[in-house]
Formats: C-alpha cells, structure tokens, sequence
C-alpha cells in the first residue's frame, strides 16, 4: 500500500517531541513451542476494543489501515468515531483504495511478562478484503518494531540493545548505529545532565587495565565528545582508587 503521506503524529504540530530512551519494552518470542506470532504473514493476537482480534505486522504498509467490513464486526459504532481523511492517495496492486476515516483506538499487545498498550490511527478503507488489522510501517518504526524472518516468526519491540531511536522530526533520517559504552551510559543520565554541573572522576588505572590501552587519554577524549551534545557542564577527572570491575562505567 502506497500513499503520499501519512503520519498520525503529525496532526498536532503544537505538540512537543519527546525523547523515547527506554528501549526495553517488550520482547514476545515463543515459549515451549508457542509463538505470538503465526505464518509467513507474522499476524498476531491483539485486543482491540476489549475484544481479542488479529493484526497483521506489516513492513510493506505505509500507514496502518483497516477494511470496513471488517472493522464492523469489531467494533460495530466505528462511523461514529471517524475523523476526517483528505489529501491523501492510496493504491494497491489491483485497484486504487478509498479512504473513509480514521480510527484512533488503543491496541494492546498481550504478553506473559506484561502488556503492551499503543494508540494507533488506522485509515479505514471502503473497498478492502482482509480479515484483520494492519500495523504499518509508520507505527513499527515509531516503537522500534523488528520482524525477524526465521522458523521462530517472533518479533521484538525495542530489544536491540544496540540502536538508539526517538520520535524525531520526520525530515531527518533514523539511524542504526553501534553506541558504544560511554554513550549508553551518558544516555541513562541524559535527564540528570541537562542544566546541571557536574564533575564525573573516572579510574584511569581501571582503564588502562581493562581496556588494555597504553593511552588512557584516549579514554577520556571519548567522554569529552560525547557529553558535548548536552547542554549541562561535565569536567572529568581521574580519581585515585580499587580497580573497577566496569572500567567503562561512571564513577561519580
């Protein structure tokens, strides 16, 4: 499904963007033999309404959308919560698409370990045959949603330890890239940096060991451009003491 554009969270441009930092949402994956997610389509059991439903996990999709028949047998007043949809295209392979509405509703993703709960807008669609719900591109990248292709068919839901991703101005382009230790910790005290002044004493011989480098100022050169894209003041030291087990760590 294609369209011209298509994001939810552009309809407020009044609301400020916030960073999303916890990346540790939720992990489904099968547990004895039982997946959360089912066939080649990766569609998955969700509550929609308080009623349980099928949603399709789709990378293809541009926005997320839903066919009225459908929709109807889910939730039967949906016309009644239609918001306006205009200046927007959608096409198919077979014939073009037309929009009625969108709906916003909250879907929950049950789990074992907890539930998740997201509000989506789906783009309702007159002349559309599936048989479920559709999570489009804009929503899995929006939460950090990963469909991994393999016999497991699991998905995760910001498990990737090592990629940063917030809600960014959709002009810029969310990169994946390696984040090294220094950066993971400055990112777990981004709230506590900001507007303050702090003085951060790290153990160069726990460096120095650990690391095996034979500059251990090098070490702290990464700290120093790292921190520079914090407004809060950080002078770094090095401090005399035992021997860290984490030389990457902070000592404060």
């Amino acid at each position: 499904m294609e369209s011209y554009s298509h994001f939810p969270q552009l309809s407020n441009g009044q609301l400020a963007l916030s960073k999303f930092q916890d990346v540790h949402l939720m992990k489904t994956k099968p547990n004895r033999g039982k997946g959360y997610t089912a066939g080649n389509s990766c569609i998955t059991e969700v509550v929609i309404d308080n009623k349980p439903t099928k949603l399709l996990l789709d990378p293809g999709a541009f926005c997320s959308c839903v066919g009225k028949s459908f929709l109807k047998t889910c939730v039967p007043n949906f016309e009644d919560q239609l918001l306006p949809i205009d200046g927007i295209k959608f096409n198919s392979a077979r014939k073009p698409r037309k929009e009625l509405g969108i709906l916003e509703t909250s879907v929950i993703f049950p789990h074992i370990n907890g539930n998740l709960r997201i509000t989506v807008e789906f783009v309702v669609m007159e002349n559309c045959s599936s048989t479920h719900f559709i999570l489009g591109n804009d929503y899995l990248i929006m939460y950090g949603i990963d469909l991994h292709n393999n016999k497991d068919r699991y998905f995760t839901i910001g498990d990737n330890k090592c990629q940063k991703f917030a809600f960014l101005p959709f002009k810029r382009q969310i990169t994946v890239n390696k984040v090294s230790p220094v950066n993971l910790q400055l990112e777990k005290l981004n709230y506590f940096l900001e507007g303050c002044v702090f003085e951060v004493r790290t153990d160069f011989t726990a460096v120095k060991k650990h690391l095996k480098m034979k500059t251990p100022n090098r070490h702290m050169l990464r700290w120093q451009i790292a921190i520079q894209k914090y407004r809060g003041n950080m002078t770094i030291f090095d401090k005399d003491g035992n021997i860290h087990m984490n030389a990457d760590g902070l000592s404060i």
